[in-house]
């Protein structure tokens, strides 16, 4: 590979992830006030944003397995990023619905370890006792949690995919990960076509059915990821130009909810992606996509607590999302600080010894 296509200092990719998380923020704002929010490419602004999440993700962790000489490794990088800033967030939000509740201390209490030892187990569950019980989405703490069983089952089976053939220059291996993608993205379409009719797959938690549409942009990203890996000239054909063009066409023509969304999507975004930085420096020091992501729905909520409390109607939209995002972003700038760069400054320091992975498979 002729080019770190994935330093942040030549690309956009922080912006990107802002700019996922902030659809996500945008679209649960409009759920959670009881509206029907905005849709782009015949989804609703926080679906699009969670694809556009776990497409960039594809992408980028994919560029680190490829990198990485051991494979244990890149498991410990990955559940470093994942639950140390969760077990933070949750303590954090748990500790501070014991002053919120309406339900006596030893019922929350109980509802609490029940809320914090399923999600830390990647078991989504939602409901913590007392807690926003007038809002219109009631007694809901964390929705967003649904989507981490999904991102971490893609990190667990990504070096099975990656790793399945003994030569990763060989054709073949491509085109295994294209039949791959593209069952993936058949079934995602299929499941959005069916909508509420789709079948249920609940498997810990997790409708492992609905789940298809992200593993495909996880997939989709990941392997344009590996593509570019070991070629890097297909590079130029990712022309942001074309991409915005491909936007329009498709919400013209209304083609959000056809296979065309799990292609524009990932042309669109890697496009932008892999562009010419737009002064997104900032955005590269300062990378608080996760962060961002764990508090911005119980921010809302809390948000939308107090207002209900004291006036017994909430602000318009754009009034809460500026509340939103700012108290979020001061959340997600303290986890960084506190649990996600210590952590990344201790794996720097204690790497695990050198071992090519890929050399029992050649």
């Amino acid at each position: 590979m002729k080019e770190e296509i994935y330093d942040g200092r030549s690309n956009n990719f922080a912006l990107l992830h802002l700019s996922g998380v902030a659809l996500v923020l945008s679209g649960h704002m409009y759920v959670l006030m009881g509206a029907a929010p905005p849709t782009v490419l015949g989804n609703q602004l926080h679906g699009l944003g969670v694809e556009l999440l776990f497409l960039l993700s594809g992408f980028l962790v994919t560029q680190s397995l490829l990198r990485k000489k051991n494979l244990a490794e890149y498991y410990r990088n990955r559940i470093a990023r994942i639950f140390p800033p969760l077990v933070f967030c949750l303590v954090l939000l748990l500790l501070a619905g014991w002053f919120l509740t309406e339900e006596q201390s030893i019922f929350y209490l109980q509802g609490a370890w029940t809320y914090f030892w399923h999600n830390l187990l990647m078991s989504p569950y939602f409901y913590v006792p007392g807690l926003f019980e007038n809002l219109p989405v009631k007694s809901t703490l964390n929705g967003s949690l649904w989507s981490l069983p999904i991102e971490m089952m893609c990190y667990l089976l990504l070096p099975l995919v990656l790793l399945g053939s003994r030569n990763p220059h060989h054709k073949s291996n491509y085109v295994r990960f294209a039949l791959l993608w593209a069952l993936l993205m058949l079934c995602g379409w299929r499941v959005d076509h069916l909508g509420v009719d789709a079948p249920s797959l609940v498997i810990w938690g997790t409708n492992w059915v609905n789940a298809f549409r992200l593993i495909a942009f996880f997939a989709s990203g990941s392997f344009v990821s590996h593509l570019l890996f070991f070629h890097s000239e297909f590079k130029k054909y990712l022309r942001p130009e074309f991409a915005v063009l491909l936007v329009v066409i498709c919400e013209i023509g209304g083609m959000g909810f056809s296979p065309m969304r799990y292609v524009v999507l990932p042309y669109t975004a890697l496009s932008v992606a892999l562009a010419p930085p737009m002064r997104s420096a900032f955005f590269n020091r300062h990378e608080y996509t996760y962060g961002l992501y764990l508090f911005a729905y119980p921010v809302q909520q809390s948000l939308l607590w107090v207002f209900e409390k004291q006036r017994g109607s909430f602000p318009p939209v754009w009034i809460m999302l500026l509340l939103a995002f700012t108290i979020t972003l001061l959340m997600a700038a303290i986890t960084s600080e506190l649990v996600e760069k210590p952590i990344g400054r201790f794996i720097k320091k204690h790497p695990f010894p050198a071992h090519d992975h890929s050399a029992s498979t050649n």
